[in-house]
Order: structure tokens, then sequence, then C-alpha cells
């Protein structure tokens, strides 16, 4: 006779109460001794790209991008960008645009296959002659490739130009790295080959033995710094610094290095349905996602594109600006500098693609409650408050749950004008929690206007709105339910896609006998709110 062997499930008891909150951990308090000062611009700005030239539309499908560089503002410690729009279409029924943000770095070799020219600034004609060796000694920054230069003069005349390193206070050195080349004064002169220049402080030089006289002055916006003029009488031999009213005037025309994406934060995917088929400025935020995009970082980079489209005729058409010839610089403000299209060459080109956002500036509270939790069939949803107090005017804050370097889940912009400390909270709005993130993240407030804080209070909580469930949401490879209870009036619950549980009355419970096992492979609230127990099995 064979002998049977019972052995008892293991199981692990867990609840399910749908469209509840239930605390993660105790509350944290973060408290300062003294005032958290700030002060920061509560004006929302939009950016739109200026449309050089006449803009063109490059198709966008499986292996083709365009990058786009964005600059933070220079005023803004923190940018949250509250709208983010593309300048486009779809043809034929294409996949999702994807929208990737990415930190930028300029690259060591590559440079950007355009020219910015530095516009007029003041410049006044004298009556000196131009019988020297002249020289403007500049700071410059960054790597500069140098394509052209206007030397002024009251004539056009041919002219010698070279380039040679600075002594530590601006006078030209013995060391020349660049020239002599025959240009044109007054007029814009190719460089050939270019002068490629690394970061430091250079002087340039021009002379000539034809009767001519000097125009000062200096450009309306220059590369680098301009640090002083110089001539000399005996061909650069020595230097004597040059008087005010003989500041020689140089403009230059010049390609930076090529930023490039480099370490990929997050990506936006854009159903297909967001857009129309007539070019327009569309949002790529939408109901499916409500994180945005953030900027911390001075320069980022916005990639687009379309994997899944498989050809021109299922595409998004993008535009970006063109022109012909140099540009008269500075070129953009915030977005800067350049679309780089791998489908043509991967060219970098200081057209912009034509992508406007809208951005808040913040400051960024002093301390981010960092903690990890398992959600499970849930969202993250913690309970904060900020204490705050305006110094003039109105301040405001909102709490953010970090996705990553370049986007955030963001709740709602609350304020105060009141000038004594104030606390506002960020809990429950009718049933709904104000905080909602898929994901569990660094916690971290948000300021701007002008004003301090000295207080702030995290309470995490897990907020069970997945629906419909599974066992694997829960952590456990089988899950058998012992009883399902009503939360509201008319609930309606659908077990494994077949059995249908309605429960008329708040309250109304189904209990399962202890000597039978039910089985889950789903539970689906068609309507209502209910409570489950169930056993779960790893």
């Amino acid at each position: 006779m064979s002998q049977i062997v019972y052995t008892e499930l293991e199981a692990f008891p867990l609840r399910w109460p749908y469209l509840q909150l239930e605390p993660l951990d105790i509350e944290t308090v973060k408290t300062w001794p003294s005032d958290q000062a700030f002060n920061v611009d509560t004006a929302s700005s939009t950016y739109t790209p200026a449309n050089i030239g006449s803009p063109i539309e490059i198709p966008v499908y499986g292996d083709v991008k365009l990058v786009q560089v964005i600059r933070k503002a220079a005023t803004a410690q923190y940018e949250l960008w509250t709208n983010l729009e593309v300048y486009a279409r779809k043809v034929g029924n294409p996949g999702p645009l994807k929208v990737e943000a990415y930190t930028a770095e300029q690259s060591p070799t590559d440079w950007v296959n355009d020219e910015i020219r530095e516009p007029d600034g003041s410049f006044f004609n004298t009556t000196t002659v131009f019988n020297k060796w002249r020289a403007v000694t500049r700071n410059i920054p960054e790597p500069l490739m140098i394509k052209s230069v206007n030397f002024l003069t009251t004539s056009y005349v041919a002219m010698d130009f070279l380039i040679r390193t600075a002594q530590s206070d601006g006078r030209p050195s013995s060391t020349t790295v660049y020239g002599p080349v025959s240009i044109t004064s007054s007029t814009w002169s190719a460089l050939s080959p270019p002068a490629e220049l690394s970061p430091g402080m250079y002087s340039f030089i021009g002379y000539t033995s034809n009767s001519t006289y000097l125009v000062k002055g200096t450009p309306g916006a220059t590369f680098g710094s301009i640090h002083s003029y110089w001539y000399s009488t005996n061909s650069g031999a020595t230097w004597s610094q040059e008087t005010a009213n003989a500041y020689p005037a140089v403009m230059l025309g010049c390609s930076t290095r090529a930023y490039k994406p480099v370490q990929k934060h997050d990506e936006y995917v854009v159903p297909a349905d967001v857009f129309g088929t007539t070019a327009a400025y569309t949002s790529i935020y939408h109901a499916n996602d409500s994180s945005r995009f953030a900027q911390k970082d001075p320069v980022m980079c916005i990639v687009f594109s379309s994997p899944t489209s498989p050809d021109t005729s299922n595409c998004y058409m993008i535009q970006r600006g063109s022109h012909t010839g140099a540009i008269t610089g500075p070129v953009g403000a915030n977005l800067f500098d350049y679309a780089r299209e791998h489908s043509i060459g991967s060219d970098y080109l200081y057209d912009d693609v034509l992508v406007r956002k809208t951005y808040s500036q913040y400051a960024e509270v002093s301390h981010v409650f960092d903690k990890t939790y398992y959600l499970g069939p849930g969202s993250y949803s913690p309970k904060t408050s900020i204490t705050m107090k305006a110094s003039t005017g109105t301040v405001y804050a909102l709490p953010v749950v970090v996705k990553s370097a370049a986007s955030v889940q963001p709740a709602a912009e609350k304020s105060t004008a009141s000038t004594t400390y104030t606390t506002i909270g960020w809990d429950v709005s009718g049933s709904t929690p104000e905080i909602i993130s898929p994901a569990v993240g660094p916690v971290k407030f948000l300021v701007r206007g002008a004003g301090a804080y000295n207080q702030v209070t995290y309470y995490p909580r897990l907020y069970y709105n997945k629906n419909p469930v599974t066992p694997r949401d829960f952590g456990f490879t089988e899950l058998y339910l012992m009883k399902i209870r009503a939360d509201t009036a008319d609930t309606l619950a659908r077990i494994n896609d077949k059995t249908n549980i309605y429960l008329a009355s708040s309250g109304d419970a189904v209990a399962i006998d202890p000597n039978f096992r039910a089985p889950i492979s789903k539970i689906h609230v068609v309507k209502g709110r209910v409570t489950c127990d169930l056993l779960g099995v790893i």
C-alpha cells in the first residue's frame, strides 16, 4: 500500500485595499534653526527659437535622429519645463515619437560645421593713420575654430593678419600660432585653413603699408572677452599699450566644438495620435505621462527619434531653421546651438530644431528625502509639507519625486503671501492623493519668489491604485483569495477574467471557506472599491 503524505501550504497573509493609502514608514521632519532664504524670479518664460531663413522639414523615422542642444537660463538654479513643444506633423501611420533627455558634453574633436560671425557694434571712423602693427588681445575660454576675420579700416586695403599667444599682461608674445596671411580689411575674409585655438589668451594682429585710417570700437558680441589693445612700431618686436581713442576693431567668424549627447537620463514616448497632419507646435506632454523634464545642468540634449516608424511615408516631419552663409551672432539664448541630423551626414549646424519650451525657475530646498520602498500594486504618494514665509509678494513651493537627473514627477504648486511662517501641505484632494508617482524616488521641494523656509516633513505612503492586479504585483507566484469586502456601494469585481462578484452595499463581503482554496490569477475591480484578504506563495 502506498503512503500519501500531506504538506501544509506555506503562505503569507496580505491585504489589498484598492484605492486606499497605507503608510510605508514613520514621518521624517527636517528643521533648520535659522531662515533658509531664497530669491527666485516668479515669472514663467517661453523660449521660441528664431526661424533662421526658411525652416525645412526633416523626416524622422527608423535610425534617423534629431538632436537639439538646450541651455538653461543663465539666472536659473533649476528649471522645470511646464511645456515642451516641437514644430512637427505626422505622415501616414508612424509609430510613437521618442523624446529622450541626455547630458551634453562638448566633443574634443568635432566642430560645428557652420559659422557664427560677430555682429556690428559701436564703431567709429578715426583720423588715426593705420601705420603700425595693431593688436587686440582676448581671453578665449573654449576651443574655437576661426573661419573668417574682419579687421576694420576706413577703406578696403590689403592687410597681413596673424595670431600670437599673449603674455600675462595681454602683451603679444613672440610665438605666432597662425599666419601671417593676406586679408582685405573692412570685409569678411575667409581663413584657409581655419585657425584652431585652445582656451587661452591670444592677440589678433593686423598690419598694412597701404594708406588708410583706423576704425575703433568693439563688436556687438564677442567670442571670449577683450582683454587689452596694443601697437608696435618695429614689426612686432616690442609692444606698447594703445590709448582709448585708437582701439582697433576686429570681428571674428568662428565655429565652436559640437555638443554631443552622452548619458541618457529619461525618455518621453509620445503617441502618434497627439500629432496632426498639419505642421504646428505640438506638446510632447500627454495624459498618459504626468512627469516633466527638468534642467539643472547648464546644457542638455533633447533627442527626437521614431525607431518603429518604417519610412518617409510613415514618419514625423520635424522642422528646423535653415540659412545660407554665416550667421550673425549671437545665436539663441536658451535653445542653442544646432540640429544634428544623423540621416544626412551627421551634420552639426547652428540651426535650431523648432522646439519651444515653457519653464519656471526654482531654487532647491537643501534637504532631500531619499529612502527606497517596495510598492507592489500601487504608487508612491508621500504626504509632505513645507513651512515658509514671504519677504515680499508671494512665495511658491511644490514637492517633486525625482525620476532622473532630467525629469521629475511634480505635484501641484501652492503658495502663500504670509510674512510669518505658514505650513503648506500636500495630502489628499477629495479621496485622491495630491502626489502620485508610479515609482519611488527622492522627494525634494522646489521654491520660488522672495522668502525663506525653516521646516519640511515627509510621510511616505503607498497608494493602492493599480487595477487589475496579479500575483506578480505582490511579489508572489501564487495568490489565493480568502475574503473580499466592498468599501463602497455598487461594487463589481471580476476574478480571473470570468467570475463576477457583485457587492451591492458598502461592507458586503464574500469569505472563502478555509478548507477550500480560491486561486487568483487576476483581480479586476470594474467599479467601486474593495479590500481583499489574500495568501501569497513565493
